[in-house]
């Protein structure tokens, strides 16, 4: 039996879960998109790949589907028929090759649309680049690192039998019940209460954008710190008891906090994602899903004279939250509004609430070589960045991959907006690299 065959055996709709929900209510804010980029060594066999990615929607069949909106509820609907060519493509001999990957990095991909995620081949002077651009309604960055491990795998098995097809994850569970079945009843009516409560409006730090933009353009700007900075960090963070995560908090609020005036004196909230998929027990069986909650870190007006002292504030802050779980608190308002809310009207209350810039920091989290290996070809680089913020949200989004860690701002403007993310960037890496070991 063929895969055109297996895929119409497919079920024709799939539940949204209040996570694919979430998501999708959050791009007013931002464009909803992840992308993931892998620098290989040599080539890899594109005609296999090209066979690899439409297996791989098979094996997680969300992303044979588009978002469907209801009154009641959404749900995903299957596409009858999958064309290939508009999951993967190549471009070779390309003089500008730079600006065509950021091209493709910066195209919107619709969760009403098919493909749900899109991949593009690089070919360079014997060299290939494989970049994935993913819409993150139905997962977050966890998730498509899932897929293109996945791809990885189906890739690999291929070679070994081309005539090989994946099992279909129909089982598989993409539901927040794997995550909230840890907590007791109690706990969940606590995460309700902090959830249903009205924050303080204080006056709160943004970035310094201009108020007037010339240009509307979509931006992505990359930096990053090499190895041995990022050992030094390691290391520094033994001697404070902190992470790499702390450590990159620290430094973001200590250099956010000059890249507008007035700053200085305002209450400092960030909001920070996190991974879910640590409540969830290990012989679970889930499907590629959104386990995505998050937190607001807020030390208050003063960062304080020195790294160490933001540092500490910082990791005591996050203490606090994590102790309550505060990750929960969203997550918890949403699925009660979910069940005594008809879809349309919450979508509504959601997309029309009026939110506060707030900064947010996503450690899209560590990239193990072993999940990105498409037959042992060696890769010299990768990393995943975070969404494109609107208006005057601003994301940092960084991950890490053989101790080099790669820091993303996407954001819309033009060159006034590019220089001042660079200006930002570099504050940053100056914070970093100024740290020193006792």
């Amino acid at each position: 039996m063929n895969i055109e065959t297996k895929h119409q055996q497919l079920p024709t709709h799939i539940k949204t879960e209040i996570s694919d929900q979430i998501q999708f209510f959050l791009r007013k804010n931002a464009d909803q998109q992840m992308r993931f980029v892998i620098g290989f060594s040599k080539m890899i066999d594109f005609e296999v790949l090209k066979k690899a990615i439409r297996l791989s929607i098979f094996a997680e069949p969300v992303f044979s589907c588009v978002y469907y909106e209801e009154f009641k509820k959404p749900y995903w609907e299957k596409q009858e028929f999958i064309d290939t060519s508009l999951l993967i493509e190549i471009s070779e001999g390309n003089q500008q090759i730079e600006n065509e990957i950021s091209k493709f990095l910066q195209q919107t991909i619709s969760p009403f649309e098919f493909p749900l995620v899109k991949a593009k081949l690089f070919r360079d002077n014997g060299k290939d680049i494989l970049c994935f651009n993913m819409n993150h309604t139905p997962t977050d960055g966890a998730g498509l690192k899932q897929f293109v491990k996945k791809l990885a795998t189906i890739y690999n098995s291929l070679l070994k039998n081309p005539d090989f097809i994946p099992a279909c994850n129909l089982e598989g569970d993409r539901s927040l019940k794997q995550v909230t079945t840890s907590f007791s009843l109690s706990d969940k009516l606590q995460f309700a209460k902090y959830g249903f409560k009205k924050p303080k409006r204080n006056p709160s730090w943004s970035f310094g954008w201009d108020a007037n933009k010339n240009e509307n353009k979509k931006q992505i700007i990359i930096d990053k710190i090499p190895e041995n900075t990022f050992l030094t960090l390691k290391e520094y963070g033994k001697q404070h008891n902190a992470t790499v995560n702390d450590i990159v908090i620290s430094a973001f609020m200590r250099s956010f906090e000059k890249s507008k005036p007035g700053n200085k004196l305002l209450a400092k909230p960030v909001i920070i994602p996190v991974d879910l998929r640590k409540y969830v027990n290990p012989e679970h069986h889930s499907a590629i899903c959104s386990l995505t909650g998050s937190m607001i870190c807020n030390i208050g007006n003063e960062t304080g004279n020195s790294f160490s002292e933001t540092l500490l504030k910082v990791k005591n802050e996050i203490k606090v939250k994590k102790e309550k779980h505060a990750e929960m608190f969203m997550l918890t308002q949403f699925l009660i509004l979910s069940k005594i809310v008809p879809y349309a009207k919450l979508k509504n209350i959601t997309m029309q609430r009026k939110m506060p810039p707030i900064p947010l920091v996503t450690n899209i989290g560590v990239i193990n070589p072993d999940d990105i290996n498409f037959n042992g070809i060696p890769v010299e680089y990768s990393y995943l960045t975070g969404a494109i913020c609107t208006e005057n949200f601003f994301c940092l989004g960084f991950s890490t991959f053989k101790n080099e860690i790669t820091f993303s701002v996407g954001f819309t403007g033009g060159n006034n907006e590019i220089q001042k993310v660079k200006k930002f960037l570099n504050d940053l890496k100056v914070e970093l690299e100024l740290i020193n070991l006792a």
